[in-house]
């Protein structure tokens, strides 16, 4: 079974498939591991309208039909608001060490579900705003993200759980940015020098998504 799903998995395209069984259990335990937007089981081309249909990788990630295809056609009478300027560019500015005898830390990257060095044990220096030292990264080469790409894809703990599992994931991510969100504000300002005010709104909007897609997750 699994080497069935990794051959239907070997393609470029993923717009559609089909699962043809007698043994209907096993047909959807493979159906949700196929790459296509929509999967039959035993049969093809049944439609419905309430049923986005769309494809994956080079077949696309439009959606027709369904609550997705709506949003195309459909806009929410909101009231207009102020427009948002977008933020002005900053100049770049000489990063100042810190004063001080400083701990040689090696800076990691988190791949695959642990954290690893670097391939060429280089690492970035990032900058506040006023051009200080605010921390160093790893800086990842082409073998870092080849091997952060094959972890994604060889991940299945997060396809493979249920709707309620994603759901509680998401809402336990959302509870433990809302406990520090005094701290990501103050972090925000500090990189980027926008206002006090603006950083605690845009924390605020990132809590407020991540409740409401946990809560569309089960849904």
């Amino acid at each position: 079974t699994e080497e069935a799903i990794e051959l239907a998995n070997n393609t470029r395209y993923g717009l559609a498939a089909s699962v043809w069984s007698e043994n209907v259990n096993l047909a959807l335990h493979v159906a949700p591991q196929l790459k296509a937007g929509v999967v039959w089981v035993n049969g093809t081309n049944m439609f419905d309208a309430a049923c986005g249909f769309g494809g994956y990788r080079e077949s696309g990630f439009g959606r027709e039909g369904g609550r997705e295809g709506m949003f195309e056609y459909l806009a929410a009478k909101l009231p207009i608001g102020p427009a948002i300027k977008p933020s002005a560019p900053g100049s770049a500015q000489p990063v100042e060490q810190a004063d001080g005898m400083a701990i040689d830390r090696t800076a990691k990257l988190f791949i695959g579900g642990k954290q690893v060095r670097p391939d060429g044990n280089y690492s970035l220096a990032v900058a506040t705003a006023k051009g200080k030292l605010a921390g160093e990264v790893g800086l990842g080469n082409r073998k870092d993200i080849r091997d952060a790409v094959a972890a994604a894809r060889a991940c299945k703990a997060w396809p493979d759980a249920t709707a309620y599992n994603r759901s509680q994931v998401l809402y336990y991510f959302a509870e433990n940015l809302s406990g520090r969100a005094d701290e990501f504000a103050a972090r925000l300002v500090q990189l980027t020098g926008v206002t006090a005010k603006a950083a605690r709104e845009e924390v605020e909007q990132s809590i407020e998504r991540l409740f409401l897609y946990a809560g569309l997750a089960d849904k």
